[in-house]
């Protein structure tokens, strides 16, 4: 049997103009908060979290600017959002890893090989270390 070297990443320079976002737990870092805190709050209330920008799979992210913005004041249901922190619905959808490598068959070492040799596009979306493929 023979080993392939997979190459886990491309390097930096190739993937320019691959959106990155953040998701829940830098979400919680940025703003200050408990992790936990803002997960209750996400789904529970009392305070309004903003929906996510983008999901890779299950994972939910948001841009920067906008979390650098958002602050627990405004209360869940109580009137309208301000319009700094709105974001047109609905979030963009992305296919993780795993969509992936089912959609094409093949394990998660081949999937990086297919997108090194240009096979299958690099992603398009990142929420913090999950890559992300806008399917259209």
């Amino acid at each position: 049997m023979t080993v392939a070297s997979v190459p886990i990443l491309p390097p930096r320079g190739y993937d320019v103009g691959v959106r990155c976002f953040l998701g829940l737990r830098r979400f919680a870092q940025e703003a200050g908060l408990p992790y936990d805190r803002l997960q209750r709050w996400r789904v529970n209330g009392p305070y309004w979290v903003p929906p996510p920008v983008v999901t890779v799979g299950r994972w939910p992210g948001w841009t920067l600017p906008m979390i650098q913005t958002w602050a627990p004041i405004v209360l869940a249901g109580a009137g309208p959002v301000p319009p700094k922190w709105r974001w047109p619905e609905p979030t963009i959808d992305a296919a993780d890893t795993v969509t992936m490598c089912r959609r094409h068959g093949i394990a998660h070492a081949g999937l990086w090989l297919r997108v090194s040799r240009g096979e299958i596009p690099r992603p398009d979306v990142w929420v913090d270390d999950k890559p992300g493929w806008i399917t259209r």
